[in-house]
């Protein structure tokens, strides 16, 4: 009996409107850093609760007031807004009041835990999420914008990945995924057309590549918490930008996979390598000329091969079927098969050692390495007149091949051949 009357005298007289503005002021001067009394304010909610007055009375207000509070907060905080400084250094033009993005996100989250607490020390628990609501909107949603074009280039160089997930987590609680992707898909096309479009730089492309996209990756893993929609702009604008130049990154990862494989590279270990090839492979998915890339390969894994130049055999087929797990049997087919005969020819080779031996019918040390055609790439046949001895040792390992292989023909290649000479010298 009595609640009602209370109600009654609130909802028939300007009491109501009075009790309203008193709460709102307080919530206000909280706000605003002041101190609330906060026991008074729990007591008076409770009173609206008890009474059937707080949604249908309180609450209007309540959002109101906090929409128009955010609103004018936003406004005076953005339209002060400076590019961030990778350190927080204070430039000499700036004012006192202006706010950097990084500092403005983290004003955010203090407002969203401000208002957290608040709704859970002494207002309705059911005014949380729609005044979570009001702030997300009225400081994040409305500006997505102008905190992305202020500031998004500059904290992505900087590798501010605190911030850059503090955005994240801000702009997809209020639907702005799509913002950020074209954001970001614009800053990976940028910087690295910067790489890719300078000649200056192509002796050091691959490897620059490579720390991009290791930091591209890692920014996606640790602040954008590996965002599908996010990732995908990651492979789309990495392959758009790769292939700006024609021919030139297959040409150039060929050639750097060459220089990692080669025996000179003594200070790496073969897992050093073996990791470095599975990020260079990843480098592989986007390149268009696949075809292209494939021939250079060719033409160099056939270099270390015939002049023994390879860091090892085992690292030349580990490389291989990478690039066969990734673009499969036919793209690979040739390349296994120029390994197959090296392998082939090793254990023709150490027969007719000791056939030569056995026989000590040639003076010289001949071996042989046998190539199928349409494995290996096309050379010229090149005119070459050989020393006797070298001749003989030819003809032998040809009636030699022929006893264990009928009906093939050989087809020498002298030029891609190796010859060491050594000489004795009269003293004096």
């Amino acid at each position: 009996m009595g609640l009602s009357v209370v109600r009654q005298c609130l909802v028939d007289t300007d009491m109501k409107s009075k009790l309203v503005r008193l709460i709102l002021g307080e919530v206000a001067k909280e706000r605003d850093g002041k101190s609330a009394d906060q026991a008074s304010l729990q007591s008076l909610i409770q009173m609206l609760v008890d009474l059937g007055l707080y949604s249908q009375f309180f609450m209007p207000s309540l959002i109101d007031a906090t929409r128009e509070y955010y609103s004018r907060e936003s406004r005076r905080l953005v339209g002060s807004l400076v590019a961030v400084q990778p350190a927080e250094e204070p430039r000499p033009d700036t004012p006192a009041s202006a706010m950097s993005v990084p500092q403005y996100l983290a004003h955010v989250k203090l407002r969203i835990d401000e208002e957290t607490q608040r709704a859970t020390r002494y207002l309705s628990a059911n005014s949380k999420a729609p005044l979570l609501n009001v702030i997300m909107t009225q400081l994040i949603e409305k500006h997505a914008e102008r905190l992305l074009m202020t500031s998004f280039d500059t904290m992505a160089d900087a590798f501010m990945l605190a911030d850059l997930a503090n955005l994240y987590s801000l702009l997809t609680s209020v639907g702005k995924i799509e913002s950020l992707k074209r954001y970001w898909a614009t800053y990976i096309k940028k910087v690295g057309i910067l790489l890719v479009q300078v000649p200056e730089l192509d002796v050091s492309l691959v490897s620059e590549l490579l720390g991009l996209k290791q930091r591209l990756d890692d920014i996606m893993k640790s602040a954008f918490q590996s965002n599908n929609i996010l990732a995908h702009a990651l492979r789309d604008s990495f392959e758009s930008f790769v292939n700006t130049r024609r021919n030139k990154p297959a040409q150039l990862t060929a050639k750097f996979i060459d220089q990692c494989m080669r025996s000179g590279n003594k200070s790496a270990t073969d897992e050093d390598i073996d990791s470095l090839l599975d990020r260079v492979v990843v480098l592989f998915r986007f390149i268009n000329d696949k075809d292209l890339f494939e021939a250079y390969y060719k033409r160099d894994l056939a270099k270390r091969l015939l002049y023994n130049k390879s860091v090892s055999i085992d690292t030349e087929r580990s490389m291989v079927q990478k690039l066969r797990i990734e673009y499969g049997l036919g793209y690979t087919k040739r390349l296994e098969g120029m390994l197959r005969d090296m392998d082939v020819s090793s254990g023709l080779d150490g027969k007719f050692t000791n056939l030569q031996q056995a026989q000590e019918t040639c003076g010289i040390d001949f071996h042989a390495t046998i190539l199928t055609q349409a494995f290996w790439p096309t050379y010229e046949p090149l005119p070459l007149v050989i020393p006797r001895e070298a001749e003989l040792a030819q003809e032998q390992f040809i009636q030699f091949y022929n006893e264990k292989h009928n009906g093939r023909k050989l087809f020498w290649q002298p030029n891609l051949g190796t010859c060491l000479l050594k000489v004795t010298f009269d003293e004096g």
